[in-house]
């Protein structure tokens, strides 16, 4: 083997790697966005059962919505 041939397998390789690597990043890059996407829901969802849970207290949901037939 001679010099070039060496410097052309190289490349190759490192061709590759490139590749792999980005096929990596790409894996990553997905399961960071669904996470993101699920702690999103998750805080939406706990919000809005914060806000429904002022309802259950009868004297609270009596302030917020007075006269309301039983």
């Amino acid at each position: 083997m001679n010099w070039e041939s060496i410097g052309v397998l190289a490349e190759i390789i490192g061709a590759g790697a490139v590749v792999v690597t980005l096929a990596y990043l790409a894996v990553q890059i997905r399961a960071q966005n669904r996470e993101a996407r699920m702690s999103a829901m998750h805080e939406i969802s706990e919000a809005f059962r914060e806000s429904i849970g002022t309802f259950s207290d009868l004297e609270k949901a009596d302030i917020i919505m007075p006269n309301l037939p039983v």
